[in-house]
């Protein structure tokens, strides 16, 4: 690492190798590293070729070397850059880079409105009533996205909406009247034809809404199917590019035409060195089968020494298609010279429209001004250090949220007490609102196949809130969702007994007790630590009587739905280490005050024994979900053993009750 840190290195550094506008033809690069033994930054030169001729040589500065391209046409052209020893004419440092001079055109923004840092209103026109051709042009300020709708209309039997040069964008057919696309910056055209209904012409320049995994369906069976179906009524109202996953063969013709990118998953973890990534490269699917745009590389660590190989690779990698090259990245840059050139050639890669995903996974907190405290320093902060590295690196960063909640799996929801779908809320509320995050290039979600149902939806809910609609308040308050809903307390019995009634049916019957790694292990709470979830409710069915505890559900609202989740194991197989998975008798009543909706409710027994689960000696879990509607503002919720067989030794915890 301290190697790294100490050679000597030209960093592209501003603008982007591939957007050098002609009117400022000026190319930038920040010299890193240490000077040799006995020497001075006053013993190296900078040297540029450009196709093949010298173009400049100056001596090397410490920080920034500006290379100037006064009268390069406009295009492509090969840049050779160096570090050279002035006495020995040694080249110590060296990279052949391709860079484009592009003809920029100054753009009247002045009609735009900023929504919030995530949406910008271009274009918000009457559409007059008539079926003859109305044009209208609008300005996409940088390389991105666009949404474009036609809202109010009362007849949209003959409606066409064509983009100038991009074909048909929205027709009769199109149910929802609108669409995205991928956009140069510039001005463009829209022809509105049929607009016998009226009604008004929309359109916004918007992130990048990203989603991992496509059509993937839950490892809990309950949850319905991730398919097509679900994709259209839930995700692609709020959805720009896919990752992973599936798209049915004959539904990828329509994914084209919706105009969304779908990109493969390439694993890169663990390289031998950079000839061992480009092969992978080379190999992956994403840089040559037609179905794909592209490749997320996953993925790359701040913390870990092979980043270097990682970063030699992308400026080595010809990317002879030119697909799109996205990295996943863990941790916040640290490493002054090596970070600079990672995040340089993430962002410069694919001609510039290389992305940074930032996995940004947010496990709940037990309160919520820790939860601010803590996204401040795990989004915000994160961003901050990004710009502190490499210059304007929001215009090519991703915070990718984690969304996956599905206990046993892999679950962020780790305190029962929280409702994630308000903390979720939180987190892309702050992205959308907090300056840091101005101009973000993209944001979304990782693990959505982790997700039970509620939260999948809900998850693009949120995205269509911020990332589409433009909004700056929360959603949850339309619903009155909060960061506790309060309704039950010490679900997981980290304060002993407190709260609960308890009905023991023999001294001993009903007491706490924990076990090491439970809550990881078995039950899937990621990222959580200090043993959350370890502690439980321990029944040891007695002889005749069964044992109960109960508690009383407060702050309902009649008519609203809500869901009781808990989980039950037995005691036995967490000490032996035995693999025993089958339904306990472990079940929870609900009083006056809830009507039980049976073809939303169901146990899920964790049966998993392959890949990872295989012989782990982990105890399996049952999750049980009741949905309800409360009939009253109050509701008891009871728990009993009565199904067990007498002797045996179940644990309860994670109880929660969210609306």
């Amino acid at each position: 690492i301290l190697g790294e840190q100490h050679r000597l290195r030209l960093v592209a550094w501003s603008p982007l190798l591939n957007a050098i506008p002609l009117s400022e033809p000026r190319l930038s690069f920040h010299a890193y590293g240490r000077p040799g033994e006995g020497k001075d930054w006053g013993h190296y030169d900078a040297v540029f070729a450009l196709d093949g001729q010298e173009k400049q040589k100056t001596a090397l500065q410490p920080k920034i070397n500006v290379l100037d391209l006064t009268g390069v046409a406009a295009g492509e052209h090969r840049l050779h850059c160096a570090i050279r020893q002035r006495d020995t004419g040694e080249e110590l440092f060296a990279r052949s880079l391709v860079i484009t001079l592009v003809d920029l055109p100054a753009l009247d923004t002045s009609s735009h409105r900023r929504l919030n840092n995530l949406v910008t209103e271009v274009l918000s026109s009457e559409l007059a009533v008539q079926a003859e051709a109305q044009t209208f042009s609008f300005v996409n300020p940088r390389d991105g996205w666009v949404f474009v709708a036609v809202q109010g209309s009362q007849d949209a039997t003959g409606l066409a909406v064509e983009l100038a040069g991009q074909g048909g964008l929205i027709t009769a057919a199109n149910e929802r009247r609108e669409a995205f696309r991928l956009l140069p910056r510039g001005s463009h055209g829209v022809t509105v034809k049929g607009a016998t209904g009226g009604g008004r012409l929309l359109v916004r320049a918007i992130a990048e809404i990203f989603n991992y995994p496509a059509c993937a369906h839950s490892q809990v069976p309950q949850n319905g199917k991730y398919d097509w179906d679900f994709h259209e009524k839930h995700i692609f109202p709020a959805v720009t590019t896919l990752n992973g996953g599936r798209v049915p063969d004959e539904h990828l013709p329509e994914l084209k035409e919706r105009g969304l990118l779908w990109l493969a998953n390439l694993g890169t973890v663990n390289p031998k060195d950079a000839e061992d990534l480009l092969a992978r490269m080379a190999k992956s699917p994403g840089f040559s089968n037609p179905m794909y745009d592209g490749v997320t590389c996953d993925e790359q660590f701040f913390g870990q020494a092979n980043l270097s190989h990682y970063t030699e690779a992308l400026w080595a990698y010809d990317n002879p298609s030119q697909r799109l090259l996205y990295t996943w990245i863990v941790g916040k840059p640290g490493l002054v010279g090596a970070h600079n050139d990672f995040m340089s050639a993430a962002l410069n890669a694919s001609r510039g429209r290389g992305r940074l995903l930032f996995e940004a996974y947010c496990h709940s907190r037990p309160d919520e001004k820790d939860a601010s405290d803590y996204l401040l320093n795990r989004l915000v902060d994160t961003m901050d250090s990004f710009k502190q590295f490499f210059p304007n690196a929001a215009a090519g960063t991703g915070m990718i949220l984690g969304n996956f909640n599905q206990i046993p799996i892999i679950s962020l929801d780790v305190n029962p007490e929280v409702d994630y779908k308000y903390y979720l809320d939180m987190q892309v509320n702050l992205i959308a609102n907090h300056p840091s995050f101005r101009d973000l290039a993209t944001t979304g979600y990782w693990g959505s196949y982790y997700d039970d149902e509620e939260l999948y939806r809900w998850s693009f809910a949120i995205m269509r809130h911020y990332c589409v609609e433009g909004n700056t308040g929360m959603l949850s308050e339309q619903f009155g969702y909060r960061y506790m809903p309060g309704h039950l307390r010490n679900g997981d019995f980290n304060r002993g007994m407190e709260a609960w009634a308890l009905s023991p049916a023999a001294e001993g019957a009903i007491q706490p007790a924990s076990f090491p790694g439970y809550g990881k292990n078995s039950q899937g709470r990621w990222g959580a630590s200090g043993g959350v979830g370890d502690t439980f409710c321990l029944f040891k069915r007695q002889e005749g009587l069964a044992s109960s505890i109960s508690q009383t559900a407060t702050g309902l609202v009649p008519g609203a739905i809500y869901t009781l989740q808990f989980i039950t194991a037995d005691y036995q197989d967490m000490q032996q280490k035995r693999f025993q998975p089958r339904q306990h008798g472990l079940a929870a009543t609900l009083g006056e005050g809830a009507e039980l909706l049976p073809e939303q409710s169901y146990v899920f027994v964790d049966r998993r024994n392959s890949a990872r689960k295989k012989d782990d000696g982990m105890a399996r879990i049952n999750l049980h979900h009741l949905r309800f509607r409360a009939t009253g503002d109050t509701v008891t919720v009871a728990f009993s053993d009565a199904g067990a067989a007498p002797g045996e030794e179940l644990a309860l915890n994670y109880i929660m009750l969210k609306p």
